[in-house]
């Protein structure tokens, strides 16, 4: 292990600011040797063990550093691999550049509910229980970009999840990801589900590419944003999925289609009322059973649904006029508002093809 450190005049060690790892070194013991807000390299190689990065601003640098994760699995280059769980447990601390894998019982990138300001950065994260156990305190922001989270399934608690929150997440950025080959039965691709009503706000969730996965699931959340993310071939789930005590959620310009449900809002988890639910300007069709699904006693008030396109010209079936996805209502104290609907969907970038290809 190499320490960019260097003595003062008198003859004291000063605490790097940059360490290198190379394999058959720890990169915990990086970790504990380099200063706060110093930096830890990590050569190519396999490494077996557990890290939890407990000073603040410290940033763990894998071979990849830089380069977006969704470039990597179609094209392999050397990898900085962690066997293990990554845990940043400090302010301001980052992750950026590695595969982590193969964690049974836990995820393969955890951070503590106690701090924010974290950087979970173009990382492959495969095959653990669950993939990015996502908590972070008010402060600042939290930002997981550019990140392939994949079958994430082993046994344990949370399993089949690929971004899990449970204790709350607030001021925070997903964005630019590509999810596939969770459990649609019982877990999300992204799930949002703090114990607490309120408890994740302020959350912007962008740019991803769900595929063959779940659910974006939300649950006890205030002022989301969903937007710009391509939500396909998630058979067995729905799309995007209400599991109540929600407030204040904006669904705007998502490809939503091929699913077996495009949106589900029902109150299973809370028997709490979701409320302020808009959805504005999505591409929603060729999903099984409906487009979008509001169950009895799921919703309170009027949900907006124009501007969107369900598939045909002629508008959604269901409580619609056409033969399009459908809009079921099964809660008489709701009022969904539909029209005006698009007659075409909305031109946009497509998906992540070379993904998926």
């Amino acid at each position: 292990m190499d320490e960019a450190g260097e003595h003062d005049m008198e003859g004291v060690m000063v605490v790097p600011s940059v360490v290198f790892v190379e394999p058959g070194e720890s990169i915990q013991n990086g970790v504990n040797t380099v200063d706060a807000y110093g930096t830890v390299i990590v050569a190519p190689g396999v490494y077996n063990e557990n890290v939890t990065v407990n000073k603040p601003g410290v940033q763990l640098h894998g071979a990849q550093y830089g380069v977006d994760a969704r470039e990597r699995i179609v094209t392999p280059v050397p990898e900085s691999i962690i066997n293990g769980t990554v845990s940043l447990a400090e302010q301001n601390t980052v992750i950026d550049g590695f595969t982590v894998q193969n964690v049974a019982g836990n995820a393969g990138i955890v951070t503590s509910a106690a701090f924010s300001g974290y950087w979970v950065f173009n990382n492959i994260v495969q095959n653990n229980t669950f993939g990015i156990y996502l908590n972070s305190a008010d402060g600042t922001i939290t930002q997981v970009k550019q990140n392939v989270v994949r079958n994430n399934r082993q046994p344990g608690a949370a399993s089949g999840n690929g971004i899990y929150c449970d204790q709350g997440l607030r001021n925070a950025v997903i964005r630019d990801n590509f999810l596939t080959g969770h459990d649609p039965a019982n877990a999300a691709g992204i799930n949002i589900t703090p114990l607490v009503q309120n408890a994740a706000s302020r959350i912007w969730i962008t740019d991803n590419f769900l595929f063959q996965d779940s659910s974006i699931a939300l649950t006890n959340t205030t002022f989301v944003t969903v937007s710009q993310n391509c939500l396909i071939q998630n058979i067995g789930a729905s799309a995007i999925f209400f599991g109540g005590g929600t407030s204040f959620t904006d669904i705007e310009s998502n490809i939503i289609q091929n699913n077996n449900r495009g949106i589900s809002v029902t109150a299973v988890f809370t028997g709490t009322e979701n409320t302020g639910i808009r959805v504005k300007h999505n591409n929603i069709q060729g999903n099984i059973f409906a487009g979008l699904q509001v169950v009895n006693n799921a919703y309170s008030g009027i949900l907006n649904a124009t501007n969107n396109f369900w598939g045909n010209a002629s508008g959604p079936s269901g409580i619609g006029p056409g033969t399009g996805d459908a809009i079921i209502n099964g809660d008489p104290d709701t009022t969904i508002l539909f029209e005006p609907f698009l007659t075409s969907p909305i031109a946009r970038i497509p998906c992540q093809s070379s993904i998926v290809s």
